[in-house]
C-alpha cells in the first residue's frame, strides 16, 4: 500500500464507532457484552419467551428482556456474604403453565449461616414466594455449593458444599458436601439411592457446576483443596446414584476401596472450576457436544471432549486471561454460549464495565463488501462505501458490487461519476457496468455540454465482469459558468444511461483524455478487497 492509502485506512478506522464484539478467527467465534457493571453475577437461566434471569451474589435477581437489562432488580434478598449469597437460579420445565423459578441462597439466623432452595412464582415483572423446597443446607462464608438445575428426568439437582467442615461430606445424615435430588416440591423421589433422603451422591468438597450429556450422564465440577501446599486437584466427576467421591479421604490420584475416582483432575494446578454446560446447539458446529467449564482462579473457559464412556479424550483452555474470573457458562436458547465474569468478588482484578455477561456466537465469515454489510458492520456513506469488520478488516465497495446491482435486462448499462460537481483542474472518473459482459463489443463514454454538443467521447471495452471506466481531466478550454454537463453511455447507436455534473467556476477548460482505461482498471484492482490493519 502507498502512504496515501495507509492514511486513508487510518482515517477510516478512526471514524468508525467503537465495536461491541471481539472476533476470534482461530476459534470461529465472536464475543460480545450482553450486560455490564453487574455485582458478582453467579447463575443464569431463561424463561420460554427468552427472558434472561440471572442472580447477583449480593442478593439481586435481575432480568434482561428483549435484549435490555432492566434497571431495577426483580427481587432483592438479605443474604450471607463472602462465598455465600444469592447463588443458583433454575426455571421449572413447566414454567409456561406454573411460572415457577427456584433460587438457592445463603441466610443468617440467630448467628447461624445456612442455605436453602426456595420456589417463587414469577409473572412478568412481579414475583412472590411460593414455598421452601429444601432448607438447612450447611452454610458459611466458604464452600456453599449453590448450583441448581433440572435434569432430563424432571428432578431438581442441587450442589452443596461442606461449609468448611470436611466431615460433613461423609455424613449421610448431613446435606453438606452432596449432590441432592428432589422433586420440584421438595419431596423425595422414590428412586433416590438412599431411602427418604434427598442425597444422590456424597463425598464432595464444593461442587459448583453440573450438566447432562445427550446420553443422560451427569458430569459435575468440584473445587479441590487449592489452599493446601502443592495441591490443586480440582475435579470433573461422573455422577452415579449413591456413589461416594472421597472427600476428604482421598484427592487426585489417591484411591480407596468403595470410593469413586474423578474422571479428570487438575493435578497441582488450581482452576477453581465453577458453572458448566454441555453445548447442545449446532450454530457453532465445532463445539457441539463439548463440555464447557467456567474457571475462577484459572481465568479461562475450559473445553472438554468425552468419549462414549465419559472418558476425557481431549481438553483445551479458551480465552485464557481474556475476561478474568469466570463464574458460570450456559447454552442459551439462541444457541449461543453465555459466560458470567466474577471479577468484583474480591479475588479478581476488575476490568472496565465488570462484571459482565458475555455472549459467544459464531463469527461471520466476511470475504466481500456485501457480506460485511450483511453482517451489520459499520459503513461510510459516500461512494465508494467502505465497511469495517469487528476484527479490523475493511472492504471497499467495488463497481461490481455498487454499480452492477443497479443494471437489468431493461436498463442494461449504467454510467455514473463519483461526484456531482467539479472544478477546473479536477479529474472526472466515469464508471459503469453492463448487465451482460458480452452483450456489447464496446461502449462509448460521451460527454455533452449544456447545449447538447459533444465535448468528448472515448470507446471502452467492458472487462469480464462487465465493468468499464474512463478518466477525464478538466483542463483549459471553454466552459459555461454553472454549466451542467451530461456523461452518458452509448452502444449500438443507442444511449442507455446519463449522469449530470456541474462545473460551477469561471474559467476556460477543455476535456482532455486522461491516462485511460489501463490506469482506471489498475485503480479498481488496487482499492477494492481485503486489507489487514
Amino acid at each position: 500500500m502507498t502512504l496515501l492509502e495507509w492514511i486513508a485506512v487510518l482515517v477510516l478506522v478512526a471514524s468508525l464507532p467503537a465495536t461491541f464484539a471481539q472476533e476470534y478467527p482461530e476459534l470461529g467465534v465472536k464475543v460480545e457484552t450482553v450486560a455490564k457493571n453487574l455485582q458478582v453475577p453467579w447463575s443464569i437461566a431463561w424463561t420460554p419467551d427468552g427472558t434472561v434471569l440471572f442472580t447477583e451474589r449480593t442478593g439481586q435477581l435481575r432480568m434482561i428482556q428483549d435484549g435490555t437489562l432492566q434497571k431495577e432488580p426483580l427481587l432483592s434478598l438479605d443474604v450471607g456474604s463472602v462465598e455465600g449469597g444469592l447463588l443458583g437460579v433454575a426455571v421449572d420445565p413447566d414454567y409456561s403453565e406454573n411460572g415457577y423459578i427456584y433460587l438457592y441462597y445463603t441466610y443468617n439466623e440467630l448467628g447461624k449461616s445456612a442455605n436453602k432452595v426456595v420456589r417463587y412464582i414469577h409473572s412478568g415483572t412481579s414475583i412472590s414466594k411460593d414455598m421452601t423446597v429444601v432448607d438447612e443446607i450447611p452454610g458459611g462464608p466458604f464452600h456453599d455449593g449453590g448450583r441448581i438445575k433440572f435434569g432430563p428426568d424432571g428432578k431438581l439437582y442441587i450442589t452443596t458444599g461442606d461449609a468448611g467442615i470436611q466431615d460433613l461430606s461423609q455424613d449421610i445424615n448431613s446435606l453438606g458436601g452432596k449432590i441432592l435430588r428432589v422433586n420440584p416440591d421438595g419431596s423425595i423421589p422414590q428412586d433416590n439411592p438412599f431411602e427418604w433422603s434427598p442425597v444422590y451422591s456424597l463425598g464432595h468438597r464444593n461442587p459448583q457446576g453440573l450438566d447432562w450429556d445427550e446420553l443422560g450422564n451427569l458430569i459435575i465440577t468440584e473445587h479441590g483443596p487449592s489452599e493446601w501446599i502443592d495441591s490443586g486437584h480440582d475435579e470433573i466427576n461422573l455422577i452415579t446414584p449413591g456413589s461416594n467421591y472421597g472427600w476428604p479421604k482421598v484427592i487426585g490420584n489417591d484411591t480407596q476401596k468403595g470410593l469413586t475416582d474423578p474422571i479428570f483432575h487438575t493435578g497441582y494446578e488450581a482452576w477453581a472450576p465453577s458453572g458448566a454446560t454441555f453445548y447442545n446447539s449446532e450454530i457453532i458446529p465445532q463445539w457441539t457436544g463439548k463440555y464447557f467449564v467456567a474457571t475462577l482462579r484459572g481465568s479461562h473457559l475450559h473445553m472438554f471432549e468425552f468419549d462414549t464412556e465419559s472418558r476425557v479424550i481431549k481438553h483445551q483452555k479458551l480465552f485464557e486471561w481474556e475476561f478474568g474470573r469466570l463464574r458460570d457458562v450456559a447454552t442459551g436458547p439462541d444457541g449461543s454460549l453465555y459466560i458470567l465474569t466474577s471479577n468484583q468478588d474480591g479475588r479478581g482484578t476488575p476490568q472496565v464495565n465488570d462484571d459482565r455477561i458475555l455472549r459467544i456466537s459464531p463469527a461471520v465469515a466476511v470475504t466481500s463488501f456485501e457480506e460485511c454489510i450483511a453482517a451489520g458492520n459499520q459503513t461510510t456513506a459516500s461512494y465508494p462505501r467502505q465497511c469495517q469488520t469487528r476484527d479490523g478488516l475493511y472492504f471497499v465497495e467495488t463497481a461490481k458490487e455498487g454499480l452492477c446491482r443497479m443494471v437489468s435486462e431493461e436498463d442494461p448499462i449504467l454510467v455514473t461519476t463519483r461526484r456531482d460537481s467539479y472544478s477546473v483542474g479536477d479529474v472526472l472518473l466515469a464508471e459503469g457496468c453492463v448487465d451482460d459482459a458480452g452483450r456489447f463489443d464496446d461502449i462509448s463514454v460521451v460527454i455533452w455540454d449544456p447545449e447538447g454538443k459533444t465535448v468528448a467521447t472515448k470507446t471502452v471495452v467492458p472487462d469480464q465482469d462487465g465493468i468499464f471506466a474512463e478518466e477525464f481531466v478538466l483542463d483549459q478550454g471553454v466552459f459555461l459558468v454553472n454549466g451542467t454537463y451530461s456523461v452518458t453511455a452509448q452502444a449500438d447507436e443507442q444511449y442507455y444511461s446519463t449522469k449530470t455534473v456541474t462545473v460551477p467556476e469561471f474559467g476556460i477548460a477543455v476535456l482532455v483524455f486522461g491516462a485511460g482505461l489501463v490506469t482506471i482498471l489498475a485503480l479498481q484492482k488496487r482499492l477494492p478487497g481485503r486489507v489487514t490493519i
